[in-house]
Parts: structure tokens; sequence; C-alpha cells
């Protein structure tokens, strides 16, 4: 079984690391929006790279859930 997504780490203009999902597959949110987590201040890229790694590894979904 193949993925629906990817895991990417982007920095935006503060220049801190983020982690973005990006869906193969329609989760339900509208267009201009992703899913996305932040890190504490002074988490570096580097650090942001590896659990991205590991997601992208190990993850089989990532879904929008009611909760």
């Amino acid at each position: 079984m193949s993925r629906k997504f990817v895991v990417l780490v982007k920095e935006f203009e503060d220049g801190h690391p983020t982690l973005i999902v990006e869906p193969h597959e329609d989760l339900g949110l509208p267009d201009d929006k992703r899913v996305s987590i932040r890190f504490p201040k002074g988490t570096t890229y580097d650090q942001a790279q590896d659990l991205a790694r590991i997601l992208n590894k190990t993850a089989s979904s990532i879904e929008v859930i009611n909760w």
C-alpha cells in the first residue's frame, strides 16, 4: 500500500521549522489549508527533518477526524 501523503519541512518568515503534511488525496480540508506541526523555539531544521523522515517511513495514514 502506498502512502497518500508526504511530510515536508518548511521554514517560514521567522526561520522556524514547521512540518507540513502534503496530501495526495482529499482529506476534507479546504484547498488553502494544510495540517502542520510547529516546534518550540530552539528546534533545529535537522531535528524537524528527522521527525519528517520517521513519519514518512512509518505512518500509514493521516486523517482529519471528528473528536
